[in-house]
C-alpha cells in the first residue's frame, strides 16, 4: 500500500489495531509501540494485541503494558495495521483464516 493510500486511510479512520507476527521480537513490538504513539498523537483511538505476550526482555519499553494479548479480536475496529510481518500465515490473530473486515494496512518495516 503507497504512502498516499496510508496517510488516506489514517485520517478518514479513527480506531485502529495494531498487531504483528507471532512469537513478536523487538523490532515488530517497537513498531506497534511507536506508531501506537504516532496514532494518538494525531487523535486517534489505538489498540496493540498480539496472539503472544511481550517477551519480558522488552516490558522495560515505554507502553509495552498497555500491549493486550488475545487469540481473536472481538472489538471493531476502522483498520488495522499488520508490522513486520510478511505472511498473514504469521499473524496469530488470523488463524484459522478468520481475517478482519476492516481494511488492512500491512507494513514490512
Amino acid at each position: 500500500m503507497g504512502f498516499e493510500k496510508v496517510t488516506k486511510c489514517i485520517k478518514e479512520n479513527k480506531r485502529f489495531l495494531i498487531t504483528t507476527h507471532i512469537n513478536p521480537e523487538g523490532d515488530a513490538i517497537g513498531s506497534e509501540i511507536a506508531l501506537a504513539l504516532i496514532l494518538k498523537k494525531l487523535g486517534k483511538s489505538v489498540v496493540i494485541c498480539n496472539t503472544d505476550p511481550v517477551p519480558r526482555n522488552l516490558q522495560f519499553l515505554p507502553y509495552s503494558k498497555k500491549i493486550k494479548q488475545a487469540k481473536e479480536i472481538n472489538n471493531r475496529f476502522d483498520a488495522m495495521f499488520v508490522l513486520d510481518c510478511g505472511s498473514k500465515d504469521r499473524v496469530g490473530l488470523f488463524k484459522n483464516g478468520a481475517m478482519p473486515s476492516p481494511p488492512m494496512l500491512t507494513c514490512a518495516i
